[in-house]
């Protein structure tokens, strides 16, 4: 599935869905989370999971926070790192990393 357009962000630590695509995608909740906005207030979300992402030649599994309304995805640091993707800020898309073009590689140290 080509979900469209989504926001990429390498300092956000949970990935992001909304309701329209936990829907087509058939997602479960698998859990309740609070959470502390910019104003301090507190919000509990569902968590849907488990979402296979996948890139390329690369692949991930991750749960994702429930937005409301039709917010964008937001694709996050768990999933780039783990597929070993990286941003190019100037073109503004991914790219599978060129130093491990055929297999994904972790940082373990």
């Amino acid at each position: 599935m080509n979900p469209g357009k989504y926001l990429r962000d390498a300092g956000s630590v949970y990935m992001c869905i909304n309701k329209n695509i936990r829907e087509l995608l058939q997602l479960w909740v698998v859990k309740k989370r609070k959470g502390a906005l910019a104003d301090g207030s507190i919000v509990e979300y569902d968590v849907a999971g488990s979402i296979e992402v996948r890139f390329k030649n690369r692949r991930c599994v991750v749960d994702a926070i429930m937005l409301t309304g039709a917010n964008e995805l937001l694709l996050n640091a768990i999933p780039l790192e783990d597929m070993d993707v990286l941003i190019n800020p100037v073109r503004r898309e991914l790219i599978v990393n060129l130093a491990h073009p055929n297999i994904a590689t972790m940082i373990m140290k």
